[in-house]
């Protein structure tokens, strides 16, 4: 048999779903890959599967002078239709070599889209180990290079306007304020985007506990002291109903302060943002209300997704990050409960959170997203 440059056969025989021969010019195999032995149970010595070896023999005059492939439709001697890729072989001896490809119709298209499928589901998972590793060092950095500062920041500046390091004139206290107000917005703004990216990724939980929404609330109205808003806006509790609901009492206060956050960016001056709590027939419903002048119809889809805000300025305000919500949202439905809104022009927005009165229910760890 007349040898052949080991290059030619590994381009040959690179990529096993295709079945793959070498011919001498009588049509003879001379090698055989495995595709060819397991499609067509081709072996070295067999002759080649076709009814019409005279089609075959005038592709194989083609090929002799060019290096391109010429197909040959064509028979098996069972009558199956099959496809034949003839090119010619350079050899390290004198003799006519020709590489052949052999494909039933159909069968060798099912076997590409196959290998396509494996392939893009090798890609996609890929993907999306390394989308998760980015994420993870994405975490670690933002919690090391910008909420570990701003608590030490915010920490500081509380200490110092305390009066505990001594009195200040009320100007310098004013601007120190000031800057207290800006850096717990900014560390409110990192802890709602760590959040939400920990919930994605499944690896947020919530203690599930009888929490007293009253208390709760209360606390929370408190903490939105220090919050930026409007000239004058001011925080009305109106009505509180007494008891207990099944929440995570932490999640619970930063459900209702990202509420009264989004309520107090979009008052006008003067405003008043009005937060009530009723019994309902099967829940407790916690309701914060704005006096702005509405969200958009068309905005009304995407107002619980992550990052999804309406037109910029379109209450005058600067826009927000369209985290706030979606957090909400999460962290509601993960005690069970669900949040919902109603708005109209000019009339404000009223967001309501329903959650379940306690019972007896099992306390414990929940996780959240994923």
């Amino acid at each position: 048999m007349p040898l052949i440059d080991e290059r030619v056969l590994s381009d040959l025989f690179v990529g096993g779903q295709t079945a793959q021969v070498v011919t001498d010019d009588a049509m003879k195999v001379l090698l055989a890959n495995k595709a060819a032995a397991r499609q067509f149970g081709l072996k070295a010595r067999d002759p080649l599967p076709t009814a019409d070896p005279e089609a075959l023999s005038r592709a194989m005059a083609e090929a002799s002078g060019t290096d391109r492939w010429h197909v040959v439709k064509t028979c098996d001697h069972q009558g199956e239709r099959i496809d034949l890729h003839v090119r010619r072989l350079r050899s390290s001896r004198s003799g006519k070599l020709f590489a052949i490809k052999l494909s039933r119709t159909g069968r060798e298209r099912q076997a590409f889209l196959e290998l396509k499928k494996a392939d893009r589901r090798a890609q996609e998972s890929f993907a999306q180990a390394r989308a998760e590793a980015l994420r993870n060092q994405f975490l670690t950095s933002v919690n090391h290079e910008l909420r570990t500062p701003l608590t030490s920041i915010l920490g500081t500046l509380d200490l110092v306007t305390s009066g505990a390091l001594g009195p200040m004139d009320a100007r310098a206290r004013g601007i120190l304020e000031n800057a207290a107000v800006s850096a717990r917005s900014l560390l409110k703004l990192v802890n709602d985007l760590l959040d939400a990216e920990q919930m994605q990724a499944g690896a947020f939980h919530v203690d599930l506990q009888p929490t007293s929404l009253g208390a709760v609330v209360r606390d929370a109205v408190g903490a939105a002291a220090g919050y930026p808003r409007a000239g004058n806006v001011s925080v009305l509790i109106e009505d509180t109903a007494e008891g207990d609901v099944v929440a995570d009492p932490d999640r619970l206060k930063q459900i209702i302060l990202n509420l009264l956050s989004n309520a107090l960016k979009f008052s006008p001056p003067g405003g008043i943002v009005r937060v009530r709590t009723e019994r309902l027939s099967a829940h407790v419903r916690l309701t914060v209300a704005d006096e702005g002048p509405g969200i958009p119809a068309a905005f009304h889809p995407q107002v619980f997704q992550r990052f999804a805000q309406a037109e910029p300025g379109r209450r005058g305000q600067t826009a927000s990050t369209g985290i706030g919500l979606a957090v909400v949202r999460e962290l509601t439905r993960s005690f069970g409960g669900e949040v919902s809104f109603d708005t109209g022009a000019g009339t404000g927005t009223r967001f309501h959170v329903d959650l379940r009165p306690a019972g007896n229910e099992r306390a414990g760890l929940v996780r959240v997203g994923g």
